[in-house]
């Protein structure tokens, strides 16, 4: 089973084997060896047995190692064959031992030893034989067996290697399974980021281990079917994927993890530094307290601008925190919940900053503004009090001329200052209004400075409207001087404006001209009767007057007159001038057409051409005829412009008179010239053609008569022989001579005209040789016709007759047609032929008649026996003859008839030949091979489409033509509908085959022309390629340079528009190609030996760009290094100066000179310098062919530039160091100076009173916070001295010692004088401090004693309560004010002790404060005992009260003697005394605390009091604020509760119902709020809604509370109750008001009758309230007091 490469089932897995197994199988094959070898003999073993050599044949382990375990365990596993030599029995084996040895060298040895040792066996060979065949047998077994083990031991080792690595795969799964399922994630960003690069290195191994899972896969695909297909195999490999997929999801959670932490981390990292950013924001702007003064206001305000720029920024962190946060939460975070805590403290911070920052912004914002409104107001104080010393300064002008102008023009300037003022004034009301809004304690002071800004403003106001009177009183004069300002501006302007010297250059600019000028003459018309207005007053008013003001009025007035009139006289003449332009530009306008319409007229009559022919000549005629008529044409314009040229002339003083004369003159002459010319032209061409008919017509006459006279000359008439058709002949000869006189009389008329005679006196056949020849003519035959006539006249008579009566009998025979030979139209044709034939004879024959009338006559004459016979015969002829014309006619109308009907069918078929025919041509596929060719045959089908459509009519006649036959009803209908409609068709398809052809050929010219384009495309760029060759010389200079690039640019823009020809080609011929042309292919290679060609023409332009701009760029270097370096040299000229200065401002100005100098000279150098080198480098890395010589030029300049530098660093360090010791001279000069003049501004005084004293002590403020400035001028020349003191020596060492010794003494004794000032003004603050405060506590004491007296006495307990309340509200206050008692008596005593200057009064005031606070003291206890025993007293009476009305109350059951009149009565009568035993017993304790001595009494007085706090439950808005702990609230929006004060306590609920009915369910089950420690107030500071209060709950909650109901006096209300509320013990009982039992009457009965109905014996309850279970006790109650 093994060999054959089956396992057996017991075996199963290879297994390892004890090396024991192994020895003993082979010591027993050595064994059966040994058995098997020769006695005696040296024991041999063969190879193959051998076992040493077993262990390598058994195969390799894994990995390539050798393991001979293995090779013995699969010795051990394998069945073993059974041996040759084992087979036979131990007695046998010693019996044939030498014949296996035999064969055993048999079957070793060569067969020839094999062949030896059968032929020596002798009788046994044969056996021998069979045996060895065995063996071989055998053998051969062997080794196919051995060879089969050692395929199936090398399989073996590839499957125990494909489980080993996957054994290394299954451990290393485990290995990076346990390092993904690590769970820490860091404690920080740092450890996060490691562990995430540790994340990254696994997962990229993860990720290549994914090769080492498909090698694997592969690795079992090529182990053999049945280790493959063995289940485990499929099971590990199905095992090693899903946990290689585990492996990867893991990695990716990992990954998460860790992205989360690591985000979790920076937004706690981020949230960390905000809110330590926020914090130390939020001190620092607890800091920023707004100040009185605007400097430090400023200051505040830009630290806060800076702090707003700053919070900007970090919002922007914030929102981005938020937002990484979100992001966690939505992502579902592991620590959602911390990172969702952390998201809300961050912005709850963020918020509560906003808010911090919206406050401190308001304060500043209001501070700033209320400074800067004092400010302004200050401003505008001192600007309106110079105006109105402004104003009184007018008072001292006069009211003469002068003083009115004076005062108009300060007036004039005090009406726009007040404007402005007036402006700031209302700007200033705002900022008071908008500021009493903000800053309610300063709303008087606000008032009052607005105040006296507006008593100021109307004082300035009522002044202006004082001197407004003043100058009101001479309004006429001012109107009159400021009309007189203004005409006189509008004059000066408008003379501006006529005598500009515009001319214009063409008609519209002439019109556009002169409308201005006219619109110009209007404005000046309307100023007509403002001048007279101005110069009738002013001539009245300077008339007489002898002031100079007034004489210089005068004078304006006089020339404000002349100007009037220059004016109107410069405007008629800028008119005349414009006018005389617009007429000259349109004349120049039409004479120039009329040049064009005169110059084409000299040009066709220039041509003279005599014509050769009539048709010439006729031509030329008409051609003339046409010029004359467009010239008679244009005869009216040529005329109008005459006309407008003479009237221009007939003007005076035109200023172009002499060029319109000339223009004029030209244009005359010319066109009566080309007149005349013209004229005569017509003339000679009219002769010419008539020349040229009477040429031809007279040729043609002599011709005709020279050609007659032949004729006549025939002498064939004297033969007898057919005499009749001789003169008939001889007849026609002599009508045809008759019919040719008129036309020789019309030719002699005509040359008898004209120049008629010239011509006939050169002309080779004159008029008068035809008339001679023509006469000649006649005569001879004349003369032939009377000789033939008067020899054979009967003759003729005889055989004309006989040949008309001939030709009539056989024309009687023609007459009859036969059907049969009447079939086509060529036999109708023939018929009609030689019936008009027969017409024709007729017509002569009728000639003969009339002929043989005259012979008649004649030969009657000459035979007078044969009249009867010639006219019988005549006659009878006549009569035939007359008979035959209506059947000829009949005959004739009947052929026609026949001919259209044979004729439309020979039309039809001519029709359908016509249109093949013209099919055939229009279905030709030739389409040209050129576009010469194209065009001609484009042409020809044009002809041929013009051919098609002018037949077309003849083909609709056609049609036409046989549907009326077809309508008439002729027989052969049929035959013309068939026939129609096969034109028809025809038709049809000769119009596609025409439409196609004309397609086909566009196509093709499309394509001709394509090619013709691209030819000429490759010529141009073939020429271009010549001019852009490279060329070997250089330019002489940038000038020929700049030329030859400027050339080259030409060209290369005329290649680059040349693209737009190659892109319209290319889109050209992809259209011709997308619609597969058939020339598309050659229009394809076309196009590419385009782009080719263009492509190289590119490339030569850039280089010869490149050429001509390396050239051009080296001529540029060269021009800008010389520039440079001429620029450089100049520069170093400046900086080897060595002038310092003088002193220090000579240095300062030299300094900045020199400062300017250089850094324009760095500035500009750096960049010249800097784009040289650019310049330089870029040329040589463009290997520039002159690099040598441009890198020696970029040294020699780099060189300069470094020692320029060099220079002006040294001069700079000069100048600095004498700018630093005479700016120190100077410091130390200014800074003496300020000190001595603070010193002279420190005063002595240090004021009088708590007012001035503050005013002082803020000068001192602004005085030290000056001297701050001063300090560090100070300390600056120290330092500055430090500075320079090492580098001087000598005379200037001493001087700077001296001067900051100087410099120091003054300033320590300006420093102690300013800090004895200060002390002294803290003395004095101080004094005045202590006694404010002694004067503001003694009023206070004053005010309580007053209202400790004012008190009215109570008239029940709640009287006395409310009394007791407000005393302890005074105690309260009082002990309020003990630490301000405190703080006056330290004062006091520091005072003292510091000995003041005024101790004695400080003294005296802290005696009377002392003395004073004990008697307030002492009133106040003496008042609260008599309260307490006023309360009691009242307690008291209404006790009594109570029980005086249930005693009263219980009278008529102890009076009443009713016992009963049944046991049932007598047993209630008992029960019911039984109860009022029991309330009676209750009532003992009551009547026993009455027995009792009041206070009062043992004192002798009386008085009582009572404390109740009822409920009060109204609606109200609620909106909280601040939860417990001082964060924000979360929901702080409003919202309406039913809201319940009671015990203490304040309880909301949804509605009243709820309330009433349900009291434990509060709104939103929220707890009732303890006012316990609360306090209440209205809410001052909340403007978004009205009747706003707030309450602060002694945990740091507060909500805010809106009155709904009543406004203001419910929200008072309510801050009224919910104080006292706050005052009381949560147990506090709540009681209403009683009175007292002596007060009235009707108390007593009310509280009987409330007694009776709640405990009384008669009553229904019972024992009371005792039985009440829960219920608040009501007993002695009453209810309120109304």
């Amino acid at each position: 089973a093994f060999i054959d490469g089956e396992f057996p089932p017991e075996v199963g897995d290879y297994r390892p084997t004890e090396p024991g197994e192994v020895e003993e199988r082979a010591s027993i094959l050595r064994e059966a060896y040994e058995a098997a070898s020769p006695a005696g003999g040296p024991p041999t073993r063969r190879p193959d047995f051998q076992p040493a050599g077993l262990a390598p044949r058994l195969g390799a382990g894994r990995r390539g190692a050798v393991d001979p375990r293995e090779g013995a365990a699969h010795v051990q596993s394998r069945p073993w064959p059974r041996h040759p030599f084992r087979s036979a029995s131990a007695s046998e084996a010693p019996r044939h031992r030498g014949r296996n040895l035999g064969a055993s060298e048999t079957a070793a040895g060569p067969a020839g030893s094999r062949e030896n040792l059968v032929a020596n066996a002798g009788p046994r060979s044969n056996l021998l034989s069979s045996r060895l065949e065995r063996i071989s047998s055998l053998w051969d077994n062997l080794v196919d067996r051995a060879a089969a083990r050692k395929s199936r031991l090398l399989e073996a080792v590839d499957y125990q290697r494909f489980l080993g690595d996957c054994d290394d795969a299954e451990a290393w799964l485990t290995e990076m399974h346990r390092l993904c399922e690590d769970e820490d994630c860091g404690y920080n960003e740092a450890t996060v980021q490691s562990l995430q690069r540790k994340h990254l290195d696994a997962s990229q191994e993860i990720d290549n281990y994914g090769e080492e899972i498909a090698a694997l896969h592969t690795q079992a695909e090529a182990l053999n079917p049945a280790d493959r297909e063995l289940e485990s195999t499929k099971q590990r490999l199905e095992a090693i994927d899903a946990r290689y997929a585990e492996l990867l999801r893991q990695a990716e959670r990992r990954r998460q993890q860790l992205a989360d932490a690591l985000a979790t981390h920076r937004l706690f990292s981020e949230a960390d530094q905000i809110e330590a950013w926020i914090r130390e924001k939020r001190r620092l702007l607890v800091s920023m307290v707004p100040s009185e003064e605007i400097e430090e206001l400023e200051v505040v305000k830009h630290r806060f601008d800076g702090f707003e720029i700053e919070m900007q920024s970090n919002a922007v962190r914030v929102a981005e925190a938020d937002t990484l946060a979100n992001r966690l939460l939505k992502a579902e975070h592991p620590s959602a919940e911390e990172v969702r805590e952390r998201q809300d403290q961050l912005n709850a911070e963020w918020n509560e900053l906003a808010d911090l920052v919206d406050q401190r912004k308001a304060k500043i914002n209001n501070a700033y503004d209320y400074n800067k409104y004092k400010i302004e107001c200050r401003e505008t104080t001192n600007w309106i009090k110079e105006k109105c010393q402004l104003v009184e300064s007018t008072d001292e002008l006069g009211n003469d001329l002068g003083g009115i102008m004076q005062l108009q023009r300060r007036l004039q300037n005090l009406n726009s200052d007040m404007a402005a003022i007036e402006a700031r004034l209302q700007h200033l009301d705002d900022q008071c209004e908008k500021l009493q809004r903000v800053k309610p304690e300063e709303a008087q002071a606000l008032v009052e400075s607005r105040d006296e800004l507006r008593a100021l403003w109307s004082e300035l106001s009522n002044m202006r409207m004082e001197r407004k009177e003043r100058l009101e009183e001479s309004s006429e004069l001012q109107k009159f001087l400021q009309d007189l300002d203004h005409f006189q501006v509008w004059l000066s302007n408008t003379q501006t404006r006529v005598a500009t010297e515009d001319m214009a250059k063409d008609v519209s600019e002439a019109e556009k001209l002169l409308v201005n000028h006219q619109s110009l003459k209007q404005e000046i018309e309307g100023y007509n009767e403002e001048f007279a207005s101005l110069m009738s007053y002013g001539r009245r008013v300077t008339e007489g007057q002898t002031d100079a003001q007034y004489m210089f009025l005068s004078q304006r007035l006089n020339a404000l007159s002349d100007d009037w009139n220059a004016l109107h006289e410069m405007w008629q003449m800028k008119h005349t001038q414009l006018s005389q332009s617009l007429s000259l530009q349109v004349f120049l306008r039409d004479s120039v057409q009329c040049d064009l319409v005169l110059s084409s007229q000299e040009n066709f009559l220039s041509k003279s051409e005599t014509p050769t022919s009539v048709e010439q000549a006729e031509s030329m005629v008409k051609q003339c005829e046409n010029f004359i008529t467009s010239l008679r044409a244009n005869e009216e314009k040529l005329a109008l412009v005459d006309e407008s040229g003479q009237q221009l002339l007939a003007e005076e003083e035109h200023f172009a008179k002499e060029k319109i004369a000339q223009k004029v003159d030209s244009i005359q002459a010319r066109r009566e010239a080309n007149l005349a010319r013209a004229q005569e032209r017509l003339d000679q061409l009219r002769g010419q053609l008539a020349l040229q008919h009477l040429r031809q017509d007279i040729d043609d006459l002599a011709e005709w008569i020279e050609d007659r006279r032949l004729v006549a000359d025939d002498e064939s008439f004297r033969d007898a022989k057919n005499i009749t058709s001789r003169y008939n002949r001889h007849k026609a000869f002599e009508r045809e001579i008759d019919a040719n006189k008129d036309r020789l009389e019309s030719t002699r008329r005509r040359a008898a005209a004209g120049r008629a005679a010239e011509f006939l006196g050169h002309c080779p056949t004159s008029d008068r040789s035809a008339n001679g020849s023509l006469a000649d003519l006649e005569e001879s035959v004349k003369q032939k016709s009377e000789k033939l006539l008067e020899a054979n006249r009967e003759t003729i008579f005889n055989n004309t007759a006989q040949d008309v009566n001939v030709w009539m009998e056989k024309l009687m025979t023609q007459m009859v047609v036969d059907e049969e030979e009447v079939v086509t139209l060529t036999d109708v044709d023939i018929w009609l032929r030689s019936i008009e034939d027969q017409e024709k004879e007729m017509e002569e024959k009728e000639k003969q008649l009339v002929d043989m009338s005259e012979h008649k006559e004649k030969l009657k004459e000459q035979h007078p026996d044969k009249e009867e016979v010639f006219e019988k015969t005549h006659l009878s002829l006549q009569q035939t003859f007359v008979k035959l014309r209506d059947p000829l006619s009949k005959k004739k109308d009947e052929l026609v008839r026949r001919k259209r009907i044979q004729q439309l069918f020979r039309d039809i078929e001519d029709e359908k030949m016509w249109a093949e025919e013209k099919l055939a041509l229009a279905s030709l596929q030739d389409a040209g091979a050129s576009l010469l060719s194209v065009t001609q045959m484009l042409r020809r089908h044009k002809v041929l489409a013009a051919e098609v459509e002018n037949h077309r009519p003849r083909v609709r006649d056609t049609v036409s033509n046989a549907n009326d036959l077809i309508d008439q009803g002729v027989p052969q209908s049929e035959q013309y509908q068939a026939g129609i409609s096969e034109l028809q068709d025809r038709w049809e398809q000769l119009s596609q085959a025409m439409e196609d052809r004309r397609a086909r050929l566009e196509r093709s010219e499309l394509a001709q022309q394509w090619l013709e384009d691209a030819r000429e495309a490759e010529t141009w760029m073939g020429e271009q390629e010549l001019y852009l060759m490279p060329e070997e010389t250089r330019a002489r200079d940038e000038q020929a340079a700049n030329n030859a690039m400027k050339k080259h640019e030409q060209v290369d823009r005329g290649v680059e528009a040349f693209a737009e020809t190659i892109r319209q080609l290319g889109a050209r011929a992809r259209a011709l190609i997308e619609t597969e042309h058939p020339e598309s292919e050659r229009v394809a290679q076309a196009q590419n030996r385009l782009d080719r060609l263009y492509s190289t023409l590119k490339e030569l332009c850039a280089e010869k760009r490149a050429w001509l701009q390396e050239q051009l760029k080296l001529y540029q270097l060269q021009r800008e290094i010389l520039d440079l370096e001429s620029w450089i040299y100049e520069r170093t000229l400046v900086a080897q100066s060595n002038e310092l200065g003088k002193d220090y401002e000579h240095c300062v100005l030299l300094r900045e000179r020199f400062r300017e100098f250089a850094k324009e000279t760095e500035t500009i150098g750096t960049e010249r310098v800097a784009a040289a080198n650019q310049f330089v480098d870029s040329l040589i890395d463009q290997g520039h062919r002159n690099s040598a010589d441009i890198a020696e030029w970029k040294d020699r300049v780099n060189e300069a530039w470094s020692d320029l530098l060099e220079l002006i660093d040294t001069r700079t360090q000069l100048l600095t160091a004498a700018h630093a010791f005479h700016r120190f001279l100077t410091d130390c000069r200014d800074v003496l100076d300020r000190i001595e003049e603070k010193e002279l501004a420190i005063p002595d005084d240090v004021g009088k009173d708590a007012k001035s004293s503050d005013s002082y002590a803020r000068k001192h403020t602004a005085f030290e916070h000056d001297l701050r400035t001063l300090e560090a001028a100070v300390h600056g020349v120290e330092r500055d001295a430090e500075d320079l003191l090492p580098a001087y020596s000598g005379d200037n060492e001493k001087l700077i010692r001296e001067r900051r010794d100087q410099v120091i003494d003054a300033w320590n004794r300006l420093t102690l004088r300013c800090q004895r000032r200060k002390a002294e003004l803290a003395d004095n603050a101080e004094f005045h401090r202590f006694l404010n405060m002694v004067r503001e506590l003694l009023m206070w004491m004053d005010s309580i004693e007053a209202e400790m007296a004012s008190q009215e006495r109570p008239r029940d307990v709640s009287g006395v309560e409310l009394l007791m309340n407000s005393h302890k509200n005074l105690k309260a206050e009082m002990d309020a004010r003990d630490e301000n008692f405190t703080i006056a008596a330290n004062l006091g005593r520091s005072l003292v002790m510091r000995r003041h200057p005024r101790l004695t009064v400080v003294q005296e005031k802290l005696a009377e404060l002392a003395g004073k606070r004990f008697d307030v003291t002492d009133a106040w206890d003496t008042k609260w005992d008599q309260l307490q025993l006023m309360l009691e007293v009242y307690q008291f009476a209404r006790d009594a009260a109570v029980a005086e009305a249930w005693l009263l109350a219980q009278e008529p059951h102890l009076s009443s003697h009713e016992l009963g009149e049944s046991l049932e009565e007598t047993l209630a009568l008992i029960r019911q005394h039984e109860a009022f035993e029991k309330a009676a017993a209750s009532q003992e304790e009551r009547f026993a605390a009455l027995q009792k001595l009041t206070a009062l009494e043992l004192r002798g007085g009386a008085t009582g009091t009572a404390s109740a706090a009822p409920i009060f439950n109204p609606p109200a808005l609620r909106k909280h604020e601040w939860e417990q702990g001082g964060r924000k609230a979360h929901s702080r929006s409003w919202q309406q509760v039913w809201t319940v004060l009671e015990s203490g306590q304040l309880r909301f609920y949804k509605d009243e119902r709820h309330s009433r009915e349900r009291p434990q369910d509060t709104y939103r089950h929220e707890p009732a709020l303890e006012l316990e420690g609360a306090s209440s107030a209205p809410a001052a500071d909340y403007s978004k809604r009205p009747h706003v209060f707030r309450l602060k709950l002694g945990n740091g909650a507060e909500y805010l509370f809106q009155a709904l109901r009543s406004g203001d006096a419910e929200m008072t209300d309510w801050v009224t109750r919910i104080n006292a509320a706050a005052g009381a013990t949560p147990t506090t009982a709540a009681r209403a008001a009683t009175m007292p039992a002596a007060a009235t009457s009707s108390a007593s009965a009310t509280a009987a009758t409330s007694a009776s109905a709640s405990g009384g014996v008669g009553g229904s309850g019972g024992g009371g309230e005792a039985g009440g279970g829960g219920k608040k006790s009501r007993f002695f109650t009453i209810g309120r007091k109304k």
